[in-house]
């Protein structure tokens, strides 16, 4: 790419703009907006925000579904040297009201959808101003950003963005990220991807999302134009790839299953770079699918807390295990706290990706660049430095003395041709301590009994690992980005 590369140490939107302000930066709904036009929307919120009090330190509350405005105002935040709290739109007003709590922000910018939600009683928190993110911030008089911030400067160990956790498995943490935590992020995944002219990221996660956001953000620092959807449709998704010039995108694998069911051609075309699939385990059979499309996937590995990637497959690179999930990323250790004698252990990483810290607990899980950070998930290292994971660490079922892996046996459920999504939990047990009690199936078509599951697990488990019990559904229950909610199976099993 032509452009020369950008430092980490003004706000990056402001540098990219400088340097090629005609090229475009986000493609939404039809409409392309160049960096030039971007930057100076986003220095233009920033004076707005300025008005209302928010400046370096504080953070500011955005509840917007995906959209311009929303782009504009994380861009704009970081001109200021405020951080921005993403809040998902998808929470319950109790839900909101208990993180706005938590965390306390300066203002909470709305968007009108969302005005209802807000403006609910029981919804209020002492001292917090609303405000809707068009109408009424646009009323707000300000001068011009750029004309009172000087060059643009931003501290490098400031926080960025805050964002929560999933809590698929336990209560949401609020985690913090610095701009030198996004800063190095975006460098590691242009090191395993590369940069090409033609490239065009399409960002289907939600910008409360640290996948989604860190698209946003290394397309600024790379140059890289971004094609932000509202809501994830796997037709539209297609169709952008096929009409629209993507040449790279990010998924769950939910969102994989959908976009090759409705893909409207046999192969998807070679112009497609990479497809970063993360968030949840990746079948074999799905991969194969994949494969036979001709969609280029690429397992990988990531976590809020890391600023998003940890591990990916390289591309392009034969040999690569199917169950693993890559290597470490350009500035990542790795490394496996108390393997057993499969080499099986707790997950810790190292860079300057990790997190500066939860905000409520500020020390507690504290990363950087030369301290390890236990991750709760559990994984192997092989000799060849690939990573394979085998679930969360409060996720293990001890039974009998014995740890198993909740995703080992999901893996051998999914190996039956006729079993589409599987998931399993267990039980206390006055015997063995735990059992794997039951599993939940949901099957692909055709006749499928408890009988053929519990035959077909037997010739891939050890009998402690083999579920007690099967019972069918029609849907395992998700979080709103796909991933397994874990703490709900015993609910509908």
């Amino acid at each position: 790419m032509s452009e020369p590369d950008i430092s980490g140490s003004k706000a990056w939107l402001w540098q990219r703009a400088s340097l090629c302000p005609t090229a475009p930066a986000l493609f939404f709904d039809g409409a392309e907006i160049g960096l030039g036009e971007l930057a100076e929307r986003a220095g233009d919120l920033a004076g707005r925000l300025r008005a209302l009090g928010v400046g370096p330190g504080d953070r500011v509350a955005l509840l917007l579904d995906p959209c311009v405005r929303l782009v504009e105002l994380i861009h704009g935040l970081q001109f200021l040297g405020a951080g921005a709290l993403l809040l998902n739109t998808r929470l319950t007003r109790t839900e909101l009201s208990r993180q706005l709590n938590r965390t306390r922000p300066t203002l909470l910018v709305h968007g009108r959808e969302h005005t209802a939600t807000v403006t609910e009683p029981g919804m209020q928190v002492d001292g917090l101003k609303a405000v809707e993110a068009v109408a009424e911030l646009d009323a707000v008089s300000a001068g011009k950003w750029q004309a009172q911030a000087g060059d643009g400067s931003i501290g490098p160990g400031a926080v960025h963005s805050i964002l929560f956790t999933s809590g698929s498995t336990e209560e949401p943490k609020a985690v913090m990220l610095t701009n030198d935590n996004h800063f190095a992020s975006a460098l590691a995944s242009r090191a395993n991807l590369g940069r090409i002219d033609e490239d065009k990221w399409l960002n289907l996660l939600p910008l409360y999302h640290v996948g989604g956001l860190s698209i946003l953000l290394r397309s600024v620092i790379d140059g890289v134009p971004v094609l932000l959807q509202e809501r994830f449709d796997a037709a539209e998704a297609n169709r952008a790839i096929f009409e629209d010039g993507v040449t790279l995108l990010s998924l769950v694998p939910t969102m994989l299953e959908k976009m090759l069911a409705q893909c409207p051609r046999p192969h998807y075309p070679p112009s497609l770079r990479a497809v970063l699939v993360g968030g949840a385990a990746l079948d074999k059979k799905l991969l194969m699918r994949a494969q036979r499309a001709r969609m280029p996937v690429l397992a990988s590995y990531g976590l809020t807390e890391a600023a998003s990637q940890v591990a990916t497959v390289p591309p392009a690179v034969d040999g690569v295990p199917e169950d693993s999930v890559g290597r470490p990323l350009a500035g990542v250790e790795l490394a496996i706290d108390g393997a057993d004698a499969h080499g099986k252990g707790e997950i810790m990483i190292r860079g300057a990706n990790v997190m500066a810290g939860y905000l409520d607990e500020p020390r507690r899980g504290r990363g950087g660049a030369a301290t390890w950070f236990k991750t709760g998930d559990i994984g192997r290292i092989d000799e060849h430095g690939f990573l394979y994971l085998h679930g969360r660490k409060g996720e293990l079922i001890i039974s009998g003395g014995e740890n198993v892996s909740p995703m080992e046996v999901e893996a051998a459920l999914l190996a039956h041709p006729l079993v589409a999504e599987a998931a399993v939990y267990p039980v206390d047990d006055d015997t063995w301590g735990q059992t794997v009690a039951c599993a939940l199936v949901v099957c692909a078509g055709g006749k499928l009994g408890e009988s053929d599951i519990d035959q077909s697990c037997r010739r891939r488990l050890a009998g402690y690992k083999v579920p007690r019990r099967v019972r069918f559904v029609d849907a395992l229950p998700r979080t709103p980005l796909g991933k397994l909610d874990r703490s709900a199976l015993k609910k509908i099993g």
